[in-house]
């Protein structure tokens, strides 16, 4: 490559100089991504407390 020719950009990669980046992918922050996981782990416990209860309320329903 000859000196003073541009190098080439990587596609997505936010230009340094003008434009706007437009269709740029939302980034995962350290907040979202405990709230995500918190949020999994509430949903699961949930689902978990609604099958127990299904199990010891209606056993009948499982063939136990």
């Amino acid at each position: 490559m000859l000196f003073g020719q541009a190098v080439p950009r990587v596609m997505g990669e936010p230009s340094a100089g003008f434009g706007t980046l437009i269709a740029a992918p939302p980034s995962m922050t350290d907040e979202k991504y405990v709230s995500l996981l918190l949020w999994t782990i509430c949903l699961l416990m949930f689902a978990c407390g609604v099958v127990a209860l299904t199990l010891t309320q209606h056993p009948d329903w499982f063939g136990a």
